[in-house]
């Protein structure tokens, strides 16, 4: 779908009235195990000046690749260096897009999207963040400026579709952006979740009480930098997050603040939620295991509040289809298909 630059001038925009949120913790025991076997079919991309193991030393010296590139790991173990554009020495987000074609990257004021090759496809100067769009090549951005000693204020959301080359720019002001289809974006100002059409430039409060909404769109979460967190049934209006946590046995969904929890995308997983569970909130015994130090993830029916599997390893990135998860394990890293039989 083309986006179209007119489509702006037609928007409503919308005043922001802020709402509360309750957030439940629970503390459960522990959960069963079960190991997908199969690998994924997408890849994923790392910048590997952020990344550490599972044992928390640095992933560029364990894997012996250099510490500020950027590395696509495709299934089969494949992988493949992306040469930076100018100015890519700060680095605070990377993400390859569905079809494994393009790399986004967040830089010090600005997002670039490059082939796999390394040729720059568009720069968007003062952007903050960025989404890619599972259901097509489009990309929402962001923009805003740093402030010292805060978080970044945004001005604007740009989309940008790939196909057409053309973006769109919205005033409209997101903390956080995500999709729920082809043709609307769903956003987060941290008060209200919104939604913006764009097939006519229209902005509402959305139905959804958070910004992370599920393939069969009954379920969402909201994560908000600060770290707190809320996971909702939006059918019945209730916070589910508890019961999550119980199944999980864990106190918090977002223990590292870099790899937030997906929802998986493959067939057959509607609400079903990957959880990355960092070592420290294991058991001893897990923590002592040298190959993952107690990381894994987990896969969660939020419906049902059940464990579907468990995979061992630290949670490094999902796969662009969404579909599986790069992971940390041992000397190495596995990529893994979470499909369900």
């Amino acid at each position: 779908m083309a986006v179209s630059i007119d489509r702006e001038r037609r928007m409503n925009r919308s005043i922001i009235r802020p709402v509360a949120a309750t957030l439940v913790m629970l503390l459960a025991p522990q959960l069963c195990t079960s190991e997908p076997a199969l690998q994924s079919a997408a890849g994923a991309a790392l910048y590997l000046e952020r990344e550490r193991d599972h044992a928390s030393r640095p992933l560029s010296a364990t894997l012996h690749l250099r510490p500020g590139s950027v590395q696509i790991f495709r299934p089969g173990g494949v992988r493949r260096q992306i040469p930076m554009p100018a100015g890519s020495q700060r680095i605070a987000e990377v993400a390859l897009s569905p079809g494994d074609s393009l790399v986004a990257l967040a830089l010090k004021g600005q997002v670039v999207v490059t082939s796999t090759a390394g040729a720059v496809r568009t720069q968007v100067q003062g952007a903050i963040t960025f989404a890619w769009c599972p259901d097509a090549p489009l990309l929402a951005v962001v923009l805003g400026r740093d402030m010292p000693d805060e978080a970044a204020e945004p001005t604007g959301l740009s989309v940008w579709s790939a196909t057409s080359g053309r973006r769109s720019t919205f005033p409209l002001f997101p903390r956080e952006v995500a999709w729920l289809s082809a043709d609307t974006i769903i956003y987060s100002d941290w008060s209200e979740i919104h939604e913006l059409s764009l097939r006519d430039g229209r902005d509402r409060r959305s139905a959804h009480r958070g910004f992370l909404v599920s393939p069969d769109r009954r379920y969402s979460l909201n994560i908000s930098p600060e770290g707190s967190e809320s996971l909702w049934d939006d059918l019945q209006g209730t916070d589910i997050r508890g019961k999550v946590l119980q199944a999980l046995g864990v106190r918090t969904l977002w223990t590292d603040t870099a790899k937030r929890p997906f929802w998986l995308r493959s067939p057959g997983a509607s609400h079903h939620l990957c959880v990355p569970i960092a070592g420290f909130q294991r058991g001893e015994a897990q923590r002592r295991n040298k190959d993952t130090s107690g990381h894994e993830i987990v896969v969660v029916d939020v419906e049902r509040a059940e464990v579907v599997t468990t995979v061992p390893g630290k949670f490094l990135a999902p796969t662009s289809d969404l579909r599986g998860a790069l992971l940390s394990v041992g000397t190495g890293v596995k990529d893994v298909s979470l499909d369900l039989p």
